[in-house]
């Protein structure tokens, strides 16, 4: 694939695959939309431990500390990748909170939303939040914290720090901006991504990037 073709195919690979990454990107909205009185059921008493590095601190429980090293080294090679590509430096130090399934993942009292399985993690907003379940393999796990992080770092570029969200204009760029920035933040395209691109380019199913700015104005 041609260098320069790369960057437009994965924002167009990731515009077709929004549904589910779109349900964490606005995580005040959701929230206010729950409700009183439907609080999720929290079934475990996590023992949060923390670990800090140059750019992050990492919440995670005991017996995942294998993990939470790996996903340090992780995360501090995302910041260094991400931060060229941005040429930014975070305001602060994101707090990441590591769970080790998805069960788990899903009891987290961060967002009050109900997250489906599809959800592989979210970055919230207005505190710079990231939180990413296990699902076992450690390629995917990279990639979504690598996401994650490019949506902190969008954050703060928009924004100019944590909290100010609730005070910016423009504080919810065009998701097709935002998700197909964070996907071009991983790595090379999987066989899911090129098998959707694909598919769109042969049934005429791209959508037009007028389309997609037209609903976000």
């Amino acid at each position: 694939m041609l260098p320069r073709l790369r960057p437009i195919l994965v924002l167009l690979a990731a515009c077709l695959m929004l549904p589910l990454p779109s349900i964490a990107q606005d995580i005040v909205s959701s929230q206010l939309r729950q409700g009183f009185g439907r609080n999720k059921v929290r079934y475990k008493e996590f023992d949060w431990h923390f670990v800090e590095s140059e750019h992050l601190l990492l919440h995670y429980e005991p017996e995942f500390e294998d993990l939470a090293d790996r996903a340090v080294g992780y995360l501090e090679d995302a910041y260094g990748h991400i931060s060229t590509i941005m040429r930014h430096e975070l305001s602060t130090k994101p707090p990441i909170v590591i769970f080790k399934s998805h069960y788990e993942f899903q009891q987290n009292n961060i967002i009050q939303a109900f997250l489906p399985p599809g959800v592989a993690g979210f970055a919230e907003p207005l505190r710079y939040r990231m939180v990413i379940p296990f699902n076992g393999d450690l390629d995917d796990f990279n990639n979504v914290l690598t996401h994650e992080l490019m949506h902190i770092f969008q954050y703060d570029v928009v924004n100019r720090g944590p909290v100010r969200r609730i005070s910016n204009p423009i504080a919810s760029p065009p998701t097709w901006i935002m998700e197909g920035m964070a996907e071009y933040s991983t790595q090379e395209m999987n066989t899911v991504d090129e098998m959707v691109l694909r598919d769109a380019v042969l049934t005429d199913g791209l959508i037009p990037l007028e389309v997609m700015d037209a609903s976000w104005h």
